[in-house]
């Protein structure tokens, strides 16, 4: 997945049929960045890519264009750091606190990466009656440090 946005004002992403040229433009700084990426595109990937490109003005997305953005890609671990901010937004707002708890149990036993689903599955011998309970911060610090998926999926919920 690429996701791009350009922060230095307005932006013009044209995207014509597989096989034939990416024009990209922005004007600022970004504008070197994106003469990058559309090379990178088109020097003939195989794989399906997905581009999306929006000037942020005034904290505010405007008028975003892409390419492919309706095909649906994994999201693995990109979206932890936002998340992550997000949250953190959250403490300062007063919102969450680090201190607040969680409990997790088997049915937030995730796949892929996860101390967390290790410990349900093992400590709690696979019973969905046992369940664990964390703070805020050291769901945030497992999903950060470990790119733990069950951490991540619960944090998610809690700022929803």
């Amino acid at each position: 997945i690429l996701g791009l946005y350009c922060l230095a004002g307005p932006a013009l992403l044209s995207v014509l049929a597989p096989g034939m040229s990416l024009i990209a433009a922005c004007k600022g700084r970004n504008a070197a960045l994106l003469r990058e990426l559309a090379r990178i595109i088109e020097a003939g990937t195989t794989a399906i890519v997905g581009v999306a490109v929006a000037p942020l003005c005034g904290g505010r997305v405007e008028s975003p264009l892409g390419l492919n953005t309706c095909d649906l890609f994994p999201m693995a671990s990109t979206f932890k750091v936002p998340m992550a901010c997000v949250l953190l937004r959250d403490v300062d707002e007063g919102k969450i606190k680090l201190t607040d708890t969680i409990k997790l149990g088997l049915p937030d036993a995730r796949p892929g990466t996860g101390v967390l689903t290790m410990k349900l599955l093992v400590e709690g011998q696979g019973s969905p009656d046992v369940q664990h309970e964390y703070t805020v911060r050291e769901l945030l610090e497992t999903a950060m440090n470990d790119s733990d998926n069950a951490a991540t999926d619960v944090l998610m919920r809690k700022i929803g």
